[in-house]
């Protein structure tokens, strides 16, 4: 099963890795280094539509001319896995001339399509060492705490901010006009006061 620790996306996985199923994400830094996420198909047990999540591996560098080098496959058998739970990423938005078998971002959508069976929504960074397997070239991936997304609405923000200055803007013109108008009549009554004085 899947067990999830939400104050820090901590989750707990049992299940074995579906054959067949590793890709390489593209351009990974490590340490200031380029290189791959070895990705593969997790079947979690007790899942309620027999879905997988996406696990991640591990890295390793690039090898000649950025190539991807082989990573082995993922362990076979029952594996208990510990890692964070991240949202997934956005198709594309990378080179899309890649070699077979390498994405340009983690997108659960396109393995969804790649691989043909129901997935989670989000991705795990394995950290037990467990999905890399014992003989496994792969180093392991560190992701720490996301930051709180902001559910601040920008653009409603802008919208109050713009009334307040404009109920602000409609405030100093009704105030302008009542004090040109009393200014008004204060100069109309000591026109007449003069008026007055001079015709008696």
């Amino acid at each position: 099963g899947i067990t999830i620790y939400e104050a820090d996306r901590i989750v707990n996985l049992s299940g074995e890795f579906v054959e067949d199923t590793q890709v390489m994400i593209n351009d990974r830094l490590r340490d200031g280094e380029h290189g791959f996420w070895a990705v593969a198909a997790f079947r979690v047990n007790g899942a309620p539509d027999d879905e997988v999540i996406p696990v991640v591996r591990g890295w390793v560098p690039e090898g000649e001319e950025g190539s991807a080098p082989d990573v082995g496959e993922p362990p076979a058998g029952e594996l208990q896995l510990q890692g964070r739970l991240l949202p997934t990423e956005a198709p594309g938005g990378g080179p899309r001339d890649l070699p077979m078998g390498v994405l340009p971002t983690l997108s659960v959508a396109e393995l969804i399509n790649i691989w043909g069976e129901d997935s989670y929504s989000g991705y795990v960074v394995d950290f037990s060492g467990e999905a890399a397997g014992a003989s496994s070239s792969l180093e392991p991936v560190w992701v720490g705490p996301q930051p709180e997304g902001s559910d601040i609405n920008w653009l409603n923000l802008f919208y109050a901010v713009e009334w307040v200055v404009f109920a602000g803007f409609a405030f100093y013109l009704w105030w302008r006009m009542v004090k040109d108008a009393h200014q008004k009549r204060l100069e109309d009554e000591r026109l007449d006061r003069e008026w007055e004085a001079h015709w008696k």
